[in-house]
């Protein structure tokens, strides 16, 4: 506990920004996650291959899932002070949605699809399928409307007030 008392004041003194980082991460992944998974799903040729990566048939954000990510860093940016954190948190939850969206679309190749026995191939690829789709489904208009929700929501908080 000596050993990092700086680090332990800062998680302490900046906890509420923390968990909604965490929370904005956990939801920007969560969507992620439904929109692939809701798409496999319901196409057939995708499920029945079983196949990891289609350059034609993916997922792709709905005009609802821009909504709900904007809403969702609407309400997270109103929650910052300024600028400067909002960036870090953004990034920060950027990352952690990555994190957990690949490490889980990795599992289902893995484990469901079994992708090593039936084609042949090593872990790698699935880590490699899964960014491929994660970049697919979230870039660039996923991370640009999610930065626009978060700075529109401290601009609203500096206007409005607390």
């Amino acid at each position: 506990m000596k050993k990092f008392p700086n680090i332990y004041k800062r998680i302490k003194e900046n906890k509420s920004e923390i968990i909604v980082t965490l929370l904005w991460g956990a939801l920007l992944s969560l969507i992620v996650l439904w929109r692939y998974y809701d798409s496999f799903y319901k196409d057939p040729i995708l499920w029945r291959y079983k196949v990891p990566y289609s350059g034609i048939r993916g997922a792709g954000f709905s005009g609802t899932d821009f909504l709900i990510v904007f809403l969702i860093s609407l309400v997270s940016g109103t929650l910052f002070v300024d600028f400067k954190k909002l960036l870090w948190s953004w990034l920060s939850a950027l990352t952690i949605a990555g994190v957990i969206s690949i490490t889980d679309l990795s599992l289902f190749f893995l484990i469901d699809l079994d992708i090593c026995n039936r084609y042949y191939l090593y872990w790698d690829y699935a880590v490699f399928f899964a960014i491929l789709n994660i970049f697919r489904i979230i870039f660039p208009f996923g991370i640009l409307i999610s930065l626009a929700g978060g700075f529109l929501g401290v601009i609203l908080r500096t206007f409005i007030g607390k």
